[in-house]
């Protein structure tokens, strides 16, 4: 039977935060937007993508679908922020195509867990907006949304 945390508000940011430092395989995650603030040492989206980073220089198998950079909207410019960030230090990220937008929210760490819901990587979902997301320890619930991730993935822009 799986596991599941319900992770209100702040605890999203938190368990992230938390999580991913532990990754020991695979990082997978869908992003509808990251919007970080890159000069402050302390904001919390760019804290996540360091960690993303991390792992990624550990070893682990680290893949992130961005929603579509194509467009003049700020999802987009946010995400070309990101997209950057994230590909300058080695990690694989690709976009969906313009008009294929994706609003997934989606970490699948390892083989067993699952964390998706409302939470936006933007300051805003993380501490002023009203946000439930889930995590779900399983591993059927995760290969599912893992094979769902890697269709998307492989079908993606570079």
């Amino acid at each position: 039977m799986p596991e599941i945390t319900i992770l209100i508000e702040n605890n999203y940011c938190t368990t992230l935060k938390n999580i991913i430092p532990t990754v020991k395989k695979s990082l997978y995650a869908i992003i509808y937007i990251a919007y970080p603030h890159l000069k402050r040492s302390h904001d919390d989206v760019k804290l996540i993508l360091d960690e993303i980073i991390h792992a990624t220089h550990k070893g682990i198998d680290v893949k992130i679908l961005f929603n579509s950079i194509e467009t003049k909207n700020l999802v987009s410019r946010a995400n070309k922020i990101s997209f950057d960030y994230l590909r300058k230090e080695g990690v694989l990220v690709k976009t969906t195509e313009k008009g294929r937008n994706t609003h997934s929210k989606l970490f699948l760490i390892d083989d067993n867990t699952t964390i998706t819901g409302s939470h936006n990587l933007s300051n805003t979902s993380l501490h002023q907006s009203r946000e439930i997301s889930i995590l779900i320890k399983d591993e059927k619930t995760n290969q599912e949304l893992k094979e769902y991730f890697l269709k998307n993935f492989y079908e993606a822009k570079n």
